[in-house]
């Protein structure tokens, strides 16, 4: 894409999800255990992740191991979430790691970079808000970012991120890690 460059950390994307059904398939994925966070210096909670799509369709495995080759699969959750599933249909691409990530009501994702998660190194990840409240502060390479339930984000997490849920009521995002395609290169040109 001749538009793209890496420092472009973040931009909303021209697709919208139906925040009810969103949250109709959360409220099915909270009768599951969330596991905690698999690296505990970037977050000290316990109800963080909750994969959808993972290596061999484990639940108990959250880890986004991008570019790994490894068998992606839907989790038993996904079979449980119709309008989930509709989401990540909607882009036209392969997935990697399918997961909901939620920062409870006075916690903290302490600054952090990924690895490899940036449009130019064919994995990148996609933030769709379901639950959020006006004090989560979700900052990405210095800048504050107001996401909100529906929305369609990209985010360079190769660059410094973290978030502060200042709030009284838990945030949860659909996280979708895509693999980069013409389709997707096409989608990236409308933002």
């Amino acid at each position: 894409m001749k538009n793209y460059a890496p420092e472009n950390a973040h931009f909303l994307l021209p697709l919208q999800f139906d925040v009810e059904r969103l949250t109709q398939d959360l409220e099915t994925c909270q009768t599951y255990d969330f596991l905690p966070h698999y690296v505990p210096s970037n977050h000290d909670g316990k109800n963080y992740l909750l994969p959808l799509r993972s290596q061999g369709g484990k639940l108990n495995f959250p880890i986004a191991s991008p570019n790994a080759q490894a068998d992606y699969q839907d989790t038993e959750v996904m079979d449980a979430c119709p309008y989930f599933r509709e989401v990540a249909d909607t882009f036209k691409c392969e997935k990697e790691t399918i997961r909901l990530m939620n920062l409870e009501a006075g916690k903290v994702m302490h600054t952090h970079t990924d690895y490899m998660l940036g449009y130019e190194d064919g994995v990148f990840r996609i933030h769709i808000p379901i639950v959020t409240n006006e004090h989560v502060k979700f900052t990405l390479n210095g800048q504050l970012l107001m996401m909100l339930p529906g929305e369609t984000w990209y985010t360079n997490v190769n660059l410094p991120h973290g978030v502060v849920n200042g709030g009284t009521t838990d945030r949860v995002h659909l996280v979708i890690d895509c693999i980069r395609n013409q389709w997707t290169d096409k989608l990236f040109a409308q933002a």
